[in-house]
């Protein structure tokens, strides 16, 4: 329905509007409110709060390059209308977007012809009214009352309400627009305002087409952005294959030269490896007690005319059966036998018989701690002598570890 410009419109701030020319259109709940002095070029379409919906999106957790493929992918879920056109306010951290019946704005069109002439877009009437900064208000619109609350210099919370809200409709916008809770206290009466239209609106209006611009745009920076960042990437891998085969050769000419300079140390080491085995067996014989050096001093310290029966010795212990003469005592064999600094302990062991006395002798070491006295029977079976002051004869058969010496030498 045309309706004469029969409504009072808000005032205008720095109100010049007829001197420049300036008209609105203004679509109300009822009908179309057309200015009587027409000029299509100069006409604004504004929409009365009672024929729109508004919403805000929050994407501050998203990152900047994702946001408005974000806001698009809301729009296509929020459908306030059957058929529905919207416009948007994009703000750093979110997005602010106003919803109308698009199929209700298509029947105006065709009903008045000043609508079909004027500027095609449509400007909410929020946009309007000067923002807050902060808080909440209820505004007095065209054809009805609007609430809002307003956080950073952001819209966040908006509701209409054909009549003046009671204080519980106002209380429960207050808490579904999370309000702090120091407005819920506020009452509607402190709270009401009566609009004050700017000329101008206070924020742009994004279409659907600008959205889908702004996202190709921001889809082409990011292409770009991604082939600088391949690019500089791609240099900085030659840079470090460059230097890696600098490394990789420097290393190379290292391990040579220290391969040569190892060279003596490493023949050295194969020599010392292939003697271990001769050191090994040569350690093993200087393990053991000498045969000859201890038939020696047991032979420079027996008694005269005793006789060595048998002889067994394994590391440091030693068994001895020893064939004495009637006139020495087993008491003066022990006594002989002791004196020999060698031998560390000497006992008499079971199993003698009368002429027959067996010993038990640990030895001090594996060598003898004094040289052998040179009267030992072992140096004068060595030195050549054309004298018969000592004769002898001995029958060895020697071995080592568990082996058994069976020794007869007489004295």
């Amino acid at each position: 329905m045309r309706l004469p410009m029969q409504t009072t419109l808000p005032n205008t701030q720095n109100s010049t509007s007829v001197a420049s020319g300036l008209r609105r259109l203004v679509h109300l709940r009822d009908g179309i409110a057309v200015p009587r002095e027409w000029s299509a070029r100069v006409v604004q379409q504004v929409i009365a709060r009672s024929l729109y919906v508004t919403r805000w999106f929050d994407l501050s957790a998203l990152p900047k390059s994702e946001r408005i493929g974000a806001v698009q992918a809301q729009l296509a879920v929020w459908q306030p209308f059957e058929f529905c056109d919207y416009r948007v306010v994009l703000h750093e951290g979110g997005a602010l977007a106003f919803a109308w019946d698009a199929r209700e704005f298509e029947a105006r069109r065709a009903r008045c012809r000043e609508a079909r002439f004027a500027n095609p877009g449509l400007l909410p009437e929020t946009l309007l009214n000067a923002p807050l900064r902060a808080g909440a208000r209820v505004v007095q619109g065209l054809d009805g009352f609007a609430g809002e609350f307003w956080d950073g210099g952001i819209l966040k919370g908006s509701s209409y309400w054909p009549e003046l809200p009671s204080a519980d409709e106002w209380l429960n916008f207050l808490r579904g627009a999370s309000a702090p809770p120091a407005l819920h206290d506020v009452p509607v009466s402190a709270a009401l305002q009566s609009a004050d239209w700017l000329r101008l609106p206070w924020a742009r209006l994004a279409s659907a087409r600008d959205l889908s611009g702004a996202n190709r745009r921001v889809e082409r920076v990011a292409v770009a952005g991604g082939v600088v960042l391949l690019v500089a990437l791609a240099a900085q891998l030659a840079g470090d294959a460059r230097s890696l085969s600098k490394r990789e050769t420097a290393a190379a000419e290292k391990l040579v030269r220290i391969k040569r300079e190892a060279q003596p140390v490493i023949a050295a080491r194969d020599a010392a490896q292939a003697a271990l085995p001769r050191l090994e067996a040569l350690a093993k014989s200087l393990d053991t007690v000498s045969a000859l050096s201890l038939l020696a001093h047991l032979t420079a310290v027996m008694p005269k005319d005793a006789v060595i029966r048998d002889l067994d010795f394994d590391g440091l212990k030693l068994k001895l059966g020893l064939s004495i003469p009637e006139s020495v005592s087993r008491l003066e064999c022990l006594k002989a036998l002791r004196s020999e600094p060698w031998f560390g302990e000497v006992r008499e062991a079971s199993g003698g018989q009368k002429s027959l006395i067996r010993l038990e002798i640990t030895l001090t070491g594996l060598a003898a701690p004094q040289p052998v006295p040179p009267q030992s029977a072992a140096a004068s079976a060595d030195a050549p002598s054309g004298k018969d002051e000592a004769a002898g004869e001995a029958k060895v058969v020697a071995g080592r570890g568990d082996t058994k010496k069976s020794l007869e030498v007489k004295r």
